[in-house]
C-alpha cells in the first residue's frame, strides 16, 4: 500500500514538470542524503545531551526512525527499477539474449565510472571473482583491489597494465558509455577480462632464460704480479680462479678466461637477481686473496642483459666493464638497453697512472690540437678552480702549439671571477674568455672542443656548443655517470684515482711544455685546482699529485697568492658559521645542514668542508636553495665513506670524497627527507 501511494505521489508531481531537466533537478532535491541525515541526527543528539532534555531525546529518536524508514523505503522502491532500466538499455531486451550474455565464456562486468559500483556481471566474472551471488552495488575495487579506472575515464579501450585477481593475470578491455534513466544520468563502463596468466608465465620464463654476458677484469694485474716469480703468480691466479669458479658454478653457466686478466661468463638472466641480491659478493671474495707484497687484487664486473642477440649482449657487457673501469674499478656495472646500474665501488680508487701513459696522452693531444683550426675549452656549470685551472693548462698547450684557444665562461655563475679578472689583464689572455654563444660564432667544422672537469653532457657550461662541434676531447677525474659524453670523442682521459683535473692536465704539461712556457698566473690557477679538490693534499693524493705540485712551483706558482684565491669576506665567514651551527647529526656520524636560501655556492661548499672537522663525523651534507629555486647539495667525506654513491642515487655525481646533486621544482623539506633516505640506503 505504501509503495502504491509513493508511486502515485511521485508520478503525479513529475507530470506537472514538462522538461526533463526540471524533472531531474526535482528528483535530486527530494532524493534522501545519508550525510544530511547524519548531520541532523548528531546535531539533535548533541542538543539532547547538552540540555538533558528527555523530550528532545524522544523527538530525536522519532526523527531518526522516520529518516531511516524513508531512506529504506526509497531504495527498496527504486533499486530494482533503476537496475532494470539500465540493464535493459545496456543489454538485449529478450530474456533469452540476456541469459546468453550471462553464459558468455569471457568474464564481463559493468560498473559506474564515478564510484565503481557494479551494475551487472555475468557468471564467468562471478567465477573468477570467487563470488557466489550477484555483485550488484558492490564496489569494483572491493572485488579487484588493484583495479584502476583512469584509463576508461581517459577514453582508452585497454588497461595499460595487467590486473591481478585471485593469483591470475587479466588483460582488461572496455569502453565508457552514458545512460539516462528517469532517476539519474551516469557514466558506465563495460569491461571484458581476458585471462593472460599462462602468457605472462611464458613471457617471464622466456625473459629469464635469455642469455646474459658477464665480463670479469682483474683491475690491478700489473701491480699484483710486478716482480713476482712464475710460481707465486700461478698460485695467486689459481686462488682467483677458484674464487670465480665457486661464485659462478651455481648458475650453470659457461666460464672461460680469454685473456691474462679477463674472463667471460655466459648465464641465464634468471640468475642476475641473485647476483644483485648478494651485492656481487665476488668483489669481496677476490679481495681476500693476498699478493706477495701484501697488496690485494680487485676485479671489475660488467654485465650485458636484455639484448636481442649474443653479439649485442657482449657489446653491452663491454660498455659496462668500460664504465666500471672508468669509475675506478672494484665494482659491478649492469647495462641493459636503456640504463646503467651500479653496484659496489665503495673503496677508494687506486692510482694506476704511469709516465708512459701520460706521455702517450700528451703526444695524442698535441696531434689533435695541431689538426684543429681553433680550440674551445669548456668546463662545467658554475666553474670552480679545478675546471678553470685545467682550462688554463690546456690553453698553455694550445699557445705552445700555435693554436688560438677560447675559454667558455658564464660570469653570472662562475666561481673564479677574481682569477679571470686578473688573467684578462695579461696580453696572452686578451679575447680568450667568451660566452657559449660567442664560442659558436668563432668555431668552424675543424674546431676542437676540450671539456674539462666533467664528462656529463647535462653539466657542461653550454650544451648547444657540445652538440654543435664534431671533435671532442674530455679530461675528468670524476667517476663516470650513467649519462656521459661518448659521441665524437677523439681523446678521453678519465682517471677517478687522480686528485683533480688540474693534476691530469699538469701531468700532460710535463711532457708537452717546459716550465718557462707557463705563466705565473697559469701555474697558480693549476695549483689552486689541485689544492681545492685534494683538500690541501689531504685526500686522494698520490705521488703524481706531489710531482705535479712541484712542477707548478718550479713554474712560478706562489702558494701565498694561491691561498688568497680562497679568502672570504667577513659576511661570508659569518654565513658559513651560521650554516655549521644549523647542522645536526644523522645516524651519529653524518652531519647534515639546511643552509636555506643562498646564492653563495662557495660558502656552502666550505661549510661542508668545515663539518668534517667535527669529531666523529665521517661525511657532511649541506643543502641550499638559490634565488631561482635550484636546490643544491654539497657532499664531503673523510675518505671512509663514498658520498658519490649517495649523490648518484639522488641523480648527481662526483668523486668518493666530494660530490653534489641538484634539484628543480622541489621543496627543501622533500630533498632533506630524500637525502636521509639515500644515506641510510647507500652507506652501510
Amino acid at each position: 500500500m505504501i509503495t502504491v501511494i509513493y508511486h502515485l505521489v511521485i508520478d503525479n508531481l513529475l507530470k506537472l514538470l514538462y522538461y526533463d531537466s526540471m524533472k531531474k533537478i526535482f528528483i535530486r532535491l527530494i532524493r534522501p542524503s545519508a550525510r544530511l541525515f547524519c548531520i541532523v541526527a548528531w546535531v539533535i543528539v548533541g542538543i539532547m545531551f547538552f540540555r538533558k532534555d528527555y523530550e528532545a531525546a524522544i523527538v530525536c529518536a522519532a526523527l531518526l526512525l522516520v529518516a531511516i524508514l524513508y531512506a529504506s523505503l526509497y531504495w527498496r522502491i527504486n533499486r530494482k527499477r533503476i537496475r532494470g532500466e539500465l540493464q535493459h538499455a545496456l543489454f538485449p531486451n529478450s530474456e533469452e539474449a540476456r541469459a546468453a550474455m550471462r553464459r558468455l565464456p569471457i568474464p564481463v562486468a559493468t560498473f559506474a565510472l564515478a564510484d565503481g559500483h557494479v551494475l551487472w556481471c555475468n557468471d564467468e566474472f562471478l567465477h573468477i571473482a570467487d563470488a557466489r551471488e550477484t555483485l550488484f552495488e558492490t564496489l569494483i575495487n572491493d572485488v579487484v583491489p588493484d583495479f584502476e579506472r583512469t584509463w576508461l575515464l581517459d577514453g582508452k579501450d585497454e588497461s595499460p597494465h595487467p590486473v591481478v585477481l585471485n593469483d591470475k593475470h587479466y588483460r582488461v578491455f572496455g569502453s565508457a558509455i552514458r545512460l539516462d534513466s528517469d532517476f539519474e544520468s551516469r557514466d558506465w563502463a563495460i569491461t571484458y577480462w581476458s585471462d593472460i596468466t599462462e602468457y605472462d608465465r611464458l613471457k617471464e620464463d622466456y625473459g629469464n632464460s635469455r642469455l646474459s654476458v658477464m665480463i670479469i677484469v682483474l683491475d690491478n694485474y700489473e701491480e699484483i704480479f710486478k716482480n713476482v716469480t712464475d710460481t707465486i703468480k700461478s698460485t695467486i691466479l689459481a686462488q682467483i680462479d677458484s674464487k670465480i669458479n665457486d661464485w659462478t658454478k651455481s648458475s650453470d653457466g659457461f666460464l672461460t678466461r680469454f685473456d691474462r686478466d679477463r674472463y667471460v661468463f655466459l648465464f641465464e638472466t634468471r640468475h642476475l637477481e641473485q647476483f644483485v641480491t648478494n651485492q656481487f659478493s665476488l668483489l669481496d671474495d677476490v679481495r681476500e686473496v693476498e699478493g706477495q707484497t701484501g697488496s690485494h687484487p680487485t676485479i671489475s664486473i660488467g654485465i650485458g642483459c636484455g639484448a636481442d642477440s649474443p653479439q649485442e649482449g657482449f657489446q653491452f657487457a663491454t660498455l659496462a666493464i668500460e664504465m666500471a673501469l672508468s669509475r675506478g674499478g672494484d665494482q659491478a656495472v649492469v647495462k641493459d638497453r636503456y640504463n646503467f646500474e651500479f653496484h659496489g665501488g665503495k673503496n677508494q680508487a687506486v692510482e694506476r697512472n704511469t709516465k708512459v701513459k701520460s706521455r702517450t696522452y700528451a703526444h695524442a693531444l698535441g696531434e689533435i690540437i695541431r689538426d684543429a683550426s681553433s680550440v674551445i675549452i669548456m668546463g662545467h656549470k658554475a666553474a670552480d678552480f679545478d675546471a678553470m685551472g685545467a682550462a688554463f693548462g690546456v690553453n698553455v698547450i694550445c699557445r705552445k702549439l700555435g693554436r688560438k684557444a677560447y675559454i667558455v665562461v658564464n660570469p653570472e655563475t662562475c666561481l673564479t671571477m677574481p682569477l679571470i679578472n686578473k688573467a684578462m689583464e695579461l696580453p696572452e689572455y686578451q679575447g680568450v674568455f667568451v660566452s657559449g654563444q660567442d664560442a659558436l660564432l668563432v668555431s668552424d667544422n675543424k674546431s676542437l672542443l676540450v671539456v674539462v672537469d666533467t664528462s656529463r653532457p647535462d653539466r657542461v657550461e653550454s650544451r648547444q656548443l657540445l652538440d654543435s662541434l664534431t671533435r671532442l676531447v674530455v679530461f675528468d677525474h670524476h667517476r663516470r655517470a650513467a649519462q656521459y659524453i661518448d659521441d665524437k670523442v677523439a681523446l678521453n682521459l678519465l682517471q677517478p684515482y687522480s686528485s683533480s683535473t688540474c693534476e691530469l692536465v699538469t701531468d700532460l704539461l710535463l711532457y708537452s711544455t717546459q716550465s718557462g712556457d707557463i705563466l705565473k698566473l697559469e701555474a697558480e690557477a693549476l695549483l689552486a685546482g689541485i689544492i681545492l679538490d685534494s683538500k690541501n693534499f689531504a685526500q686522494k693524493t698520490g705521488t703524481r699529485t706531489f710531482e705535479a705540485a712541484a712542477f707548478l712551483r718550479k713554474a712560478g706558482a706562489d702558494t701565498t697568492e694561491v691561498n688568497r684565491f680562497f679568502q672570504l669576506d667577513l659576511a661570508s665567514v659569518s654565513a658559513r658559521a651560521a650554516i655549521v651551527q644549523k647542522s645536526e647529526l644523522y645516524l651519529d656520524r653524518f652531519a647534515i645542514a639546511n643552509a636555506g636560501a643562498t646564492d653563495d655556492r662557495i660558502v656552502t661548499a666550505q661549510a661542508a668542508d668545515m663539518l668534517l672537522n667535527v669529531t666523529g663525523v665521517s661525511a657532511s651534507f649541506v643543502v641550499s636553495m638559490n634565488s631561482e629555486g635550484l636546490i643544491h647539495i654539497s657532499a664531503r667525506s673523510q675518505g671512509d665513506v663514498n658520498v658519490q654513491l649517495v649523490m648518484e642515487h639522488l641523480g648527481g655525481g662526483g668523486t668518493e670524497n666530494m660530490a653534489a646533486a641538484q634539484f628543480t621544482d622541489r621543496e627543501l623539506s622533500e630533498v632533506m627527507i630524500d637525502l636521509r633516505a639515500a644515506i641510510y640506503k647507500m652507506i652501510p
